[in-house]
């Protein structure tokens, strides 16, 4: 598919954190985000957005406001991705941040942030995903971009815990999709050197570069933790 990028200026009173590019998607019948960069130009707000293929794209201002947000260290970054429809709350008004995440819930996040559209066909590869939600829809959509390939006897598990090694392995394959591939400046080892517990990553050249981008650190100064959890808060910072 041919793509393209589509530029719009909005009014100065515009601003970037609650304002962005939509689409509707047709497999489950939602907005979903167009990835999309805020410039700020002579005192107005340009949206430059990247596209594939045909689409109807809109600039709309969305304020979402969780209460348990408010006074959270993630709060603003938070508001920002639940405002260009990247995150849900978990139960209504609340996100509940320092809940640990699932994969399924940060392959989700991912696909929404990279503006994948739903494909229920392609979940339908693992069994133990659900068909016909939106989830699925996600999971879908992010098998299909290469980001998540599963686990060897056809499952997703998709109601686990996802561990930040993980996390960093899709992080560095949603940065492959999205055409800006990292290079490692050092060796994987070198780089993964001042942790000590760095013989327990088991793809060390994946996670040695979320290391290097800062897409992700260490839970301590010497430790990378690659079986550790993160929250649900963490997980929307680091995307």
């Amino acid at each position: 598919q041919v793509e393209s990028e589509l530029w719009i200026r909005l009014p100065g009173t515009a601003t970037s954190g609650t304002t962005g590019y939509v689409q509707f998607d047709k497999t489950i019948a939602r907005l979903s985000n167009v990835p999309h960069t805020p410039i700020q130009l002579n005192g107005a707000l340009v949206l430059r957005g990247k596209l594939t293929g045909n689409q109807t794209v809109v600039a709309a201002q969305h304020i979402v406001r969780f209460s348990d947000t408010t006074s959270h260290w993630a709060g603003t970054v938070l508001e920002e991705l639940a405002a260009k429809w990247i995150i849900d709350g978990q139960t209504g008004t609340n996100y509940q941040p320092d809940m640990n995440i699932t994969r399924a819930e940060f392959a989700v996040m991912v696909a929404k942030g990279l503006g994948l559209t739903g494909s229920q066909e392609t979940a339908q590869r693992f069994g133990d995903v659900s068909y016909g939600t939106t989830t699925s829809a996600y999971i879908g959509a992010a098998a299909k971009a290469g980001i998540i390939t599963g686990n060897t006897d056809g499952t997703f598990k998709p109601n686990n815990l996802i561990t930040r090694e993980q996390m960093a392995i899709m992080m560095v394959r949603a940065l492959d999709y999205g055409k800006k591939p990292v290079t490692l400046k050092a060796s994987a080892a070198a780089t993964l050197s001042k942790f000590k517990d760095n013989k327990k990553v088991q793809s060390k050249e994946e996670v040695a570069k979320a290391v290097q981008e800062g897409i992700i650190q260490g839970m301590t100064s010497t430790t990378f933790q690659p079986t550790g959890n993160a929250t649900r808060a963490q997980a929307a910072v680091m995307l």
